[in-house]
């Protein structure tokens, strides 16, 4: 499922999709694409009351476009092989000349309609999938954002987001975890790397 959400609240929303004749009329609108799409405009007006002490001029519709495309999980943009360097701690601290390779991929490619989205080494050296069977789970996968998930000691309670910049075939990882089960402490993770494959 994709959904599409506006980021305030308005009296009124109205959402073209595409050439799809339905008009939606929710704040926000969660469809599903069986197969791949070609580009889609995704247009939204939006009507609230006018507030020209705010903004000048303000006549109370928000227009935005946007262009998406369904692609099928293994052709998204974000999967692949980073080269880069990550920064831990409070305030994050890393050295940018101690690299490390990090590995997204789909952990089910050879099962038909399956996918477990999974990164490997986003933490430097740690490979929790191999000694639990279960890799680090993709929770909400984009075609260049994603968010994960996982707990498992020594990186407990890990939520981050994987964000790929399409301009310069880079992605930066950030989120925050627990190292033990008796430390309160939550450390802050980042990673920055370019994309090698």
């Amino acid at each position: 499922y994709v959904v599409f959400q506006a980021d305030e609240d308005y009296e009124s929303y109205t959402w073209t999709i595409g050439d799809d004749p339905t008009i939606r009329t929710t704040k926000k609108v969660r469809l599903f694409f069986p197969e791949p799409t070609i580009p889609l405009t995704i247009r939204l007006v939006a009507k609230r009351k006018p507030r020209p002490d705010c903004i000048p001029n303000d006549d109370g519709i928000d227009i935005i476009e946007k262009t998406f495309q369904a692609v099928k999980y293994n052709d998204a943009l974000i999967l692949g092989k980073y080269q880069g360097y990550s920064k831990e701690g409070t305030p994050l601290v890393g050295n940018p000349l101690d690299t490390f390779t990090v590995n997204i991929y789909n952990y089910d490619k050879n099962r038909p309609n399956s996918a477990w989205f999974v990164a490997d080494n986003f933490k430097r050296g740690v490979y929790p999938g191999y000694l639990t069977g279960r890799p680090p789970k993709i929770t909400n996968m984009g075609y260049k954002v994603m968010q994960g998930e996982y707990s498992v000691l020594p990186f407990l309670n890990w939520k981050g987001w994987y964000t790929l910049n399409l301009t310069s075939d880079s992605i930066t990882i950030s989120g925050s975890y627990t190292p033990n089960l008796n430390d309160p402490n939550i450390l802050s993770l980042q990673f920055k790397g370019k994309k090698i494959n």
